[in-house]
């Protein structure tokens, strides 16, 4: 389904590749119909976050090529596909898909350059969510699960962890409905003064 707010029928046709994985840094190439990209003012941009636009490169009035980063931890799913040149706009609803990382292809990319706690996805979730976090070095590691009275309703990690990807599923099953805190402390174990203290909400709908 596409959409258009422009005074003539602005498309976007064509979104290529339409999917790519966590972590993927590529090159799409987006096709219009009645479209006037130009270079000064043409934007692209996505639904929901962690995919970032690099550089925009235009091959004709009617395409257009984007480089693209994909967070390691963006959320998965379908994305709508935003261009704008000012004069005219144009959507292509659920577009391009966000693919989760394999199983077992994690631990092949390249280590963290920081520590991350990412948003916990679905948010807002009902029982299970899924929190990730990342690691750039070995660390002691504590995830933990507040209500908004501060009392600990859950400890999901407590441990030393390699450096890497991480997630963990958290289980609200017998929990309430209502606002949730987690919090990631982290610290290197090779060097203390490295390390993240950082908090997160997530809303559980029952």
């Amino acid at each position: 389904l596409i959409v258009s707010i422009a005074s003539e029928i602005a498309l976007i046709a064509d979104v290529s590749p339409s999917n790519a994985t966590q972590g993927d840094s590529l090159t799409i190439t987006v096709t219009g119909s009645n479209t006037n990209f130009d270079s000064s003012l043409t934007t692209v941009s996505f639904s929901g976050s962690g995919i970032y636009v690099q550089a925009i490169r235009i091959l004709s009035p009617t395409q257009l090529e984007a480089d693209i980063v994909i967070d390691s931890m963006a959320p998965p799913g379908y994305r709508d596909v935003f261009v704008s040149t000012g004069v005219e706009d144009a959507t292509a609803l659920s577009a391009f898909n966000v693919v989760v990382l394999p199983t077992g292809v994690t631990e092949d990319r390249p280590l963290p350059a920081r520590y991350t706690l990412a948003q916990a996805f679905p948010n807002p979730f009902n029982p299970t969510t899924t929190i990730r976090y990342e690691l750039p070095a070995l660390s002691r590691v504590k995830l933990t699960v507040f209500n908004m009275l501060g009392q600990v309703v859950g400890l999901l990690e407590d441990g030393i962890q390699e450096a890497g990807y991480r997630e963990v599923i958290w289980n609200a099953l017998k929990m309430a409905s209502g606002v949730y805190i987690y919090k990631l402390e982290a610290v290197s174990l090779s060097d203390p003064a490295k390390g993240v203290t950082q908090v997160m909400k997530m809303v559980l709908m029952k």
